[in-house]
């Protein structure tokens, strides 16, 4: 909940936490900065220990699209193309991604979706369909779910495995770049959206379940020659780097 007051403001916005049970207390969090552009959401704490992590953020003017990457929605809504999925696999059927096939951040072929897993498109459907790598993100999550963001990529050799060619469905947001000498690689994006700071970060983006496409694209990103030094990183080592440039520490 937000609450304005009229008059000439500073751009810092105070925030605090209001928990309800007979009586209402009130939490001091600490003060956010809110955007100079009117088309970013604000960035803002939802406990104390995000200060550091919103401080750093906001010294980040790096955001995906400065490194050519496009954010959309899966184009494939099941129910308007019901007639179009099948369970066996048929000529010209292509394998279809569903949000359950990234649980766990790792992409897998969900048992629970093969009665709809392929997607027999028309001519006019050729726009449904992903040739190239990208990585997928949940668009739809649960509030009990310990992580807002689940990440997967699907790169070459998991597009061969899948046949080359795949369908999205509209619960999974697509990633994806044409540049490939861009110093955001698909490596290094997928540990950005695994890392715990980016969880946190996109949480003081936005209090929704869901992970729209707009919120993915205003998160602030490091510089060029950061993204550059963690081409050498992998696995915990790079994700401990990730935190570390966010100013979380765990």
């Amino acid at each position: 909940m937000a609450t304005f007051q009229h008059g000439h403001g500073t751009g810092r916005a105070k925030c605090e936490r209001l928990t309800a049970n007979g009586s209402v207390v009130r939490s001091a969090i600490g003060y956010g900065q809110l955007p100079k552009l009117g088309d970013r959401p604000w960035l803002l704490p939802r406990r104390q220990e995000d200060k550091a992590l919103i401080d750093a953020a906001q010294a980040m003017s790096h955001r995906l699209t400065d490194y050519h990457w496009t954010v959309s929605t899966g184009p494939l809504v099941w129910n308007r193309h019901k007639p179009q999925l099948v369970a066996e696999q048929q000529s010209h059927a292509v394998k279809i991604i569903w949000a359950g096939d990234l649980d766990g951040g790792e992409l897998h072929q969900d048992p629970a979706r093969d009665g709809m897993r392929y997607f027999l498109p028309r001519e006019r459907d050729r726009f449904m369909l992903l040739e190239r790598p990208a990585v997928l993100v949940q668009r739809i999550t649960a509030p009990e779910q310990p992580r807002r963001l689940l990440a997967a990529a699907l790169t070459d050799e998991a597009l061969k495995r899948w046949g080359g060619t795949v369908s999205v469905e509209n619960h999974v947001n697509v990633l994806a770049t044409l540049e490939k000498d861009s110093p955001l690689t698909p490596q290094v994006l997928t540990a950005l959206l695994d890392s715990e700071a980016l969880d946190r970060l996109y949480r003081c983006l936005t209090g929704s379940v869901s992970v729209s496409a707009y919120e993915l694209s205003a998160l602030p990103l490091p510089g060029p020659a950061t993204l550059k030094a963690w081409a050498s990183l992998s696995g915990d080592e790079l994700l401990q780097s990730v935190n570390r440039i966010y100013g979380l520490t765990l």
